[in-house]
């Protein structure tokens, strides 16, 4: 059965907690979104809903193109974008 995400539940449970669309992005507006895979799929759909809301964005990814892409479709937001590429290197003590 799909059902939505952990983010996704957190996402709509924090929005129906606001009366109406200015109480919400008044408090995005004072907040900072982390996203992971912010370079593709729902990471980056999730980066232009919160960006057009206005929140401050840290987006992370491993695909560096992907991440930039990301960085120029948000444009210029009412909100701080930041970029970081991640690896997934595995270290041997």
């Amino acid at each position: 059965m799909w059902g939505l995400s952990f983010d996704e539940r957190l996402f709509w449970k924090i929005r129906s907690e606001f009366k109406d669309a200015g109480a919400l992005t008044s408090f995005l507006s004072e907040s900072v979104a982390v996203i992971t895979g912010a370079g593709s799929g729902m990471g980056r759909c999730r980066a232009q809903q919160l960006a057009a809301m206005g929140a401050s964005l840290a987006l992370s990814d491993v695909n560096e193109k992907g991440l930039a892409e990301t960085v120029e479709l948000l444009g210029t937001t009412r909100g701080k974008v930041t970029q970081h590429r991640v690896t997934w290197e595995t270290r041997r003590a």
